[in-house]
């Protein structure tokens, strides 16, 4: 019966490869900055992600104004997308990509969805 266990868990040990340590959730309040260096466009950021990965909060943007988070999300790893209302202008933008926690820092570069083209946008915020 022993040797079976053993070579049952070699075997399984040669087959896949180590997958490591799940990422780190995203999970916390976070005040930052965002900027679009192709439009001139940018703003302030007061985020709070959920343990859930629920995305909330507000948006200020130069041009737009005003803004609060509509169903947007930051998944364990990192990937967000973002769905930002703008009511005074009745505007929606939409940004996608990858965020990085590091340390207190959550940074990364999405892209909006501008119709025909796609947007650049960095964020930069810090954990309160």
């Amino acid at each position: 019966m022993l040797v079976c266990f053993v070579g049952a868990t070699l075997a399984g040990c040669a087959g896949g490869g180590t997958a490591g340590p799940p990422p780190v959730p995203i999970v916390g309040h976070f005040l930052g900055t965002w900027d679009q260096p192709f439009t001139g466009d940018h703003g302030t950021l007061d985020w709070t992600v959920s343990s859930t990965g629920d995305l909330t909060g507000t948006v200020i943007d130069t041009q737009d104004g005003s803004g609060v988070m509509d169903e947007s999300t930051v998944l364990r790893a990192g990937s967000c997308s973002a769905q930002l209302l703008f009511p005074e202008k009745q505007i929606i933008k939409k940004w996608s990509g990858r965020l990085t926690l590091s340390g207190n820092a959550l940074t990364g570069t999405l892209a909006q969805d501008g119709g025909d083209i796609t947007i650049p946008t960095n964020v930069t915020l810090q954990a309160e």
